[in-house]
């Protein structure tokens, strides 16, 4: 038995209960309201198929709606359960269907398994409403009346009769399926319990780990910032001093300039003084005898090597001229012989 045997396949897209608005493409990219054909994108939570314009429709059917729209965004996921890689929104509609508790996504045929309620209906049936929501139920109640009744006219008491004939091992295996699919599904939750169970140890690893490395973290924070204060102090303290020695350096420099100055105007009046002492000293007598001393001496001197060297020659002939002013008196002569040079001695002893 269709639903077309009873009408209601007709009723339903024709009435559609009144919930359904204008027809919009479901590509959040697109959205388009006209369209001059619609086609069937990713199956919908409520057992339909999200409405695409026949351009997004294309891409669907091509497999090439994510690759297209949502290649440069973020939202890919992977199956919890098959590991499939998804796209929010694409594969399973977003207004449809819950996240996992665990923050994954799965993909429609491994939601339906999971028995996630639909977020959409939900939402519907609270927007409604009392007097709109009374309507909607009473026409609801009139069309299972009208299907009870349009059911008890096909069925008739022969379909029943067949039915009970049916075999009992087609029953059993049909039982048989059953409970093969409840124990597949609970296989299922027992992988998503251990695969939840790894993740919870995984993650406990993981804040241990981050634990640790976060007390490691502070405690050379702790060094760091100690050693940093230690060194603070020590630029301040080399600082304070560098400004105490440069004031000394300072003072010495003004010092020392202070005694250069000093230096220089005492080596002046010095050049000055010894330039008049000896001036003085060339205007004096005793310049005038210490010349003729030495001129006496040199020539006594003069006179015993050239008798040395000439033996034969009388050099007692040569005498100094006999003159007052430029002849000192022999006492004198005898008396300032030690005012003689030394070298000129030495000399005339060799």
């Amino acid at each position: 038995m269709t639903n077309s045997r009873f009408g209601f396949k007709d009723f339903g897209r024709d009435f559609d209960f009144g919930l359904m608005g204008p027809k919009m493409c479901m590509n959040a990219s697109c959205k388009a309201t006209t369209a001059h054909e619609w086609k069937r994108g990713w199956p919908l939570r409520s057992g339909g198929f999200a409405d695409l314009c026949n351009k997004c429709g294309s891409f669907y059917e091509d497999l090439l709606f994510c690759d297209k729209f949502h290649s440069e965004e973020t939202g890919w996921r992977e199956c919890s359960l098959c590991n499939k890689r998804i796209h929010c929104g694409c594969i399973m509609s977003k207004p449809l269907y819950e996240y996992l508790d665990f923050g994954g996504v799965g993909c429609i045929s491994c939601a339906k398994s999971s028995g996630l309620y639909s977020v959409r209906s939900l939402k519907l049936w609270r927007s409604l409403r009392p007097a709109v929501w009374l309507r909607k139920l009473k026409l609801w109640l009139w069309m299972l009346l009208w299907l009870l009744q349009r059911a008890n006219l096909v069925v008739t008491k022969e379909d029943m009769d067949d039915y009970a004939k049916l075999n009992t091992d087609v029953i059993k295996k049909a039982l048989t399926h059953s409970l093969m699919k409840g124990l597949t599904e609970a296989m299922v939750v027992a992988n998503r319990c251990m695969q939840w169970e790894e993740g919870i140890v995984k993650l406990k690893s993981q804040l241990t780990d981050a634990q640790d490395a976060n007390q490691t973290l502070s405690s050379t924070i702790a060094d760091l910032t100690r050693e940093k204060s230690i060194m603070t102090d020590d630029i301040a303290r080399m600082g304070m001093e560098a400004s105490i020695k440069d004031e000394e350096l300072k003072r010495m420099k003004e010092s020392y300039t202070k005694a250069l100055d000093q230096l220089k105007v005492l080596t002046d009046q010095m050049e000055t003084a010894g330039a008049r002492a000896v001036e003085e000293y060339k205007s004096s007598d005793a310049y005038d005898d210490n010349n003729t001393k030495y001129f006496l001496a040199g020539f006594k001197l003069l006179r015993k090597q050239a008798k040395e060297k000439y033996p034969n020659l009388d050099f007692d002939v040569f005498q100094p001229y006999e003159d007052d002013d430029s002849v000192a008196p022999v006492e004198e002569r005898d008396e300032g012989a030690p005012s003689v040079d030394p070298q000129l001695t030495d000399d005339a002893t060799n």
